[in-house]
């Protein structure tokens, strides 16, 4: 009995070791595979657009960014938790998904 779980517990410490290594492997294959999932969805969502659609949508960020020379820039190292600036987050986001183009 003693063998068996001595055993047991390298099998288990091997698995656990293999894990640890491979972890960044598999997580970056991961990422990769759902960034070109994303990507995909928001390339057919674009060239879906009217480009009446897209010019109103560019327009809007350029209007955004000649207000923005007005104002001074924050520090980017600055502590800024909570705030959030909706019209930035809204700018050339295609549809609801966090992706900005």
């Amino acid at each position: 009995m003693t063998e068996r779980l001595k055993n047991l517990g390298i099998l288990l410490l091997f698995l656990l070791g293999t894990a640890i290594f491979l972890y960044p492997t598999l997580s970056s294959q991961w990422n990769a595979y759902r960034d070109r999932q994303l990507l995909s969805t928001y390339h057919k969502q674009v060239t879906q657009k009217k480009p009446s659609e897209m010019e109103e949508v560019w327009q809007k960020a350029k209007a955004y960014n000649a207000r923005l020379g007005i104002q001074p820039v924050p520090d980017a190292f600055s502590f800024r938790d909570g705030i959030h600036d909706k019209n930035y987050e809204s700018l050339l986001q295609i549809e609801n998904n966090d992706i900005m183009g």
